[in-house]
């Protein structure tokens, strides 16, 4: 079964196949989530209190540095499928309150889920929609991570 995307177009839903998605919405991202991911990636430069601050001061979002180096590390032994700014800024998301704002699910539960900010919620249709997992195996799928993972940040400001 060919995984879709549910829109609401012209007052009715109407599914699309999440490679023609994927194609038309994430063949390049923009460039302030570029500029977003570089500023992430940036925590792991940090040497001084300052270095903090600059970071801060873009993101609005308190993280603790130490508690992402360390989560960096666990992740990179995992093997994970994604790019290493995606390793990058889920490690940053351990660093923050994110996982605990969204209700402690396991990290695999959460990779799996279809909604990133919901992993508990139910889901009715398992050809619905896209995981972590799900949108590595699609041409422009690491896009798709960034940009959900993007979302994140509106819920920790």
């Amino acid at each position: 079964m060919v995984k879709k995307v549910k829109l609401y177009k012209n007052n009715k839903y109407i599914y699309v196949p999440i490679s023609e998605w994927f194609e038309k919405h994430y063949k390049e991202l923009p460039y302030e989530s570029r500029r977003d991911f570089e500023i992430i990636s940036k925590i792991f430069e940090i040497n001084t209190l300052d270095d903090y601050k600059e970071i801060y001061d873009y993101l609005w979002i308190d993280f603790n540095y130490h508690r992402i180096l360390i989560k960096y590390e666990e992740l990179k032994k995992m093997n994970l499928p994604f790019d290493g700014d995606i390793i990058k800024f889920i490690a940053f998301l351990f660093g923050t309150r994110y996982f605990g704002h969204i209700g402690h699910t396991t990290f695999e539960k959460w990779l799996k889920a279809k909604d990133i900010h919901h992993p508990n919620k139910k889901i009715e249709n398992e050809n619905e929609g896209f995981s972590l997992l799900d949108a590595v195996k699609y041409k422009y799928g690491q896009n798709a991570i960034r940009s959900r993972l993007l979302s994140t940040l509106k819920r920790l400001q």
